[in-house]
């Protein structure tokens, strides 16, 4: 535990005034607005269809205890300090960690809008709704 302690404080110093992440700033500024359209389309299909149909746990359990709008919100907030966290863990990587999750939250918010209309993923099959 020492070591993961002492690698996240060496490299949170200068994280977000380095010359490196300076240059990436627009991986940040994606990683958020995919947060927020996650998000924003979490809202849409809870207000919709009920807290219980959320399949991320963190999500579904702050919907049901905050509501279907403050919820999502917390999700996204939750999210974000998450992925920031392991990005400055894994800091020469961190561009790539939040382009991959910017993607894969650009995917949920496409599939909350519109895909379930087209597709079910396979985890549906088994996921215990």
């Amino acid at each position: 535990m020492n070591k993961i302690k002492e690698r996240f404080i060496q490299n949170s110093g200068g994280f977000w005034n380095s010359h490196n992440w300076n240059s990436h700033k627009w991986v940040l500024a994606l990683y958020t607005i995919a947060l927020l359209a996650d998000g924003v389309s979490t809202i849409r299909f809870m207000l919709a269809e009920g807290t219980e149909t959320e399949m991320h746990p963190a999500v579904n359990i702050a919907a049901r205890i905050m509501g279907p709008v403050l919820g999502p919100l917390m999700g996204v907030l939750g999210k974000a300090i998450a992925g920031i966290i392991v990005a400055i863990y894994w800091r020469s990587i961190a561009w790539i960690i939040l382009l991959v999750v910017s993607v894969v939250s650009f995917w949920a918010a496409w599939y909350n809008t519109w895909g379930w209309q087209y597709y079910e993923p396979g985890i549906i099959k088994w996921w215990p709704f």
